[in-house]
């Protein structure tokens, strides 16, 4: 994730998390299609719906939700709150300046941050 937040700096990058209960196995990288890539992200439906088919194909169910903020710390912005949803999905922020990782669940317009650890 870090890695492709730097590579796609100063523009937002995404990516869904897929996986089994709660741990998260395999990555997604979506393509920002965003008119301001700088500020937001958006991608296309028909690249969702890709995605999602494969996930589901794998037999994997979507976990979470990745973008990067390059600007900006790791915590969802008014859009990103008004655009959230997937109820059930772990929301990704990926704060460059400072490099820092927070996780989210975004539900009815709430944020409430989420705990996490790294499994190796």
């Amino acid at each position: 994730m870090i890695f492709y937040a730097k590579n796609s700096a100063p523009e937002e990058c995404c990516a869904f998390l897929g996986g089994e209960k709660d741990t998260f196995t395999h990555y997604y990288p979506l393509k920002n299609s965003a008119q301001d890539k700088k500020k937001s992200f958006f991608v296309a439906p028909i690249e969702l719906f890709q995605n999602l088919q494969q996930i589901n194909n794998l037999g994997q169910d979507l976990l979470g939700i990745y973008h990067s903020h390059p600007n900006s710390i790791a915590y969802p912005s008014k859009t990103d709150i008004q655009l959230a949803l997937y109820p059930k999905a772990v929301y990704f922020i990926l704060s460059l300046k400072p490099e820092n990782l927070a996780l989210f669940s975004i539900l009815e317009n709430k944020v409430i941050p989420l705990e996490f650890r790294v499994l190796e």
